[in-house]
């Protein structure tokens, strides 16, 4: 039997009463650190953008349908040469801008070589 000393005072030990903060109205997210030391302590609690999801890929489809629009009348306007270098040059921007979390810039690169490859193939 082990001593006394290892068991505190005999008694069983019991639910222990813990407080939680009270959490703030509305939805928040967390911003984490850039170095692995901080991962799982936040930095600041930032209120998420007002934008909707549903407006957002709204806006976002419509800026793609607008990309294509423009390539369309490019290749109708120019030859399919000068359409693919533009075409090129103005994708690669877009998905440049879209690796550097340009808003939208990913729908804009889309819709631009979806009517390159409709002006190229039609």
């Amino acid at each position: 039997m082990p001593s006394r000393s290892l068991l505190g005072d005999g008694a069983a030990p019991g639910p222990t009463r813990v407080s939680t903060p009270e959490a703030q109205p509305g939805p928040r997210f967390v911003v984490w650190g850039d170095d692995r030391d901080s991962d799982l302590i936040p930095i600041e609690f930032v209120e998420p953008p007002r934008f909707g999801l549903v407006v957002r890929t709204i806006a976002g489809q419509a800026v793609a349908v607008l990309a294509c629009l423009v390539i369309l009348i490019v290749s109708v306007a120019t030859s399919t040469i000068v359409t693919s270098v533009i075409a090129g040059l103005v994708a690669l921007a877009a998905l440049l801008a879209a690796f550097r979390r340009v808003p939208l810039a990913g729908w804009w690169a889309f819709g631009w070589l979806l009517g390159w490859v409709l002006g190229r193939f039609s």
